[in-house]
């Protein structure tokens, strides 16, 4: 785990601001989760990009985060890490209402739908034929080579 030099400068009142400044612009929850309020759990400031992947050790790269959600990321992206999460949710929703697992219009119609009504079969066809497709150039392009 890297630590942030930036937190380890700061003073009790400047970290008390950022935590505060973050908890305003969060609407009180954690960045990973989205759900409970920030106020009644343990909480930690974590890199939203971290270093190795190339985020930034200042303000606008900082999150606040349930002290669970950020140790089950372990060492990912905080940005995906919520989308992971997103979808977990959904994925949980639709099997305990349809006993089935969410597709492409489970998760578009939870963030706002599309505007056309996406024909599920046929997009399951097209990607089979895309990929064999791929295949055949795939096989296509390594007998020729071989040859």
């Amino acid at each position: 785990m890297v630590h942030s030099k930036y937190l380890a400068g700061l003073t009790q009142q400047q970290r008390d601001a950022l935590i505060k400044s973050l908890y305003e612009q969060q609407n009180h929850k954690c960045f990973i989760c989205e759900d409970m309020d920030l106020s009644l759990h343990n909480v930690e400031i974590d890199h939203a990009v971290p270093l190795n992947l190339g985020g930034k050790d200042e303000p606008n790269n900082f999150a606040l985060v349930h002290k669970i959600c950020n140790s089950e990321k372990q060492d990912s992206n905080l940005v995906v890490a919520r989308c992971i999460k997103r979808f977990d949710k959904i994925k949980d929703e639709v099997y305990k209402n349809t006993k089935k697992s969410p597709d492409l219009s489970h998760i578009l119609n939870k963030f706002g739908g599309s505007r056309f009504e996406l024909p599920v079969k046929k997009i399951l066809k097209f990607s089979r034929r895309l990929i064999i497709y791929d295949l055949i150039f795939f096989m296509k392009d390594n007998v020729e080579g071989a040859n």
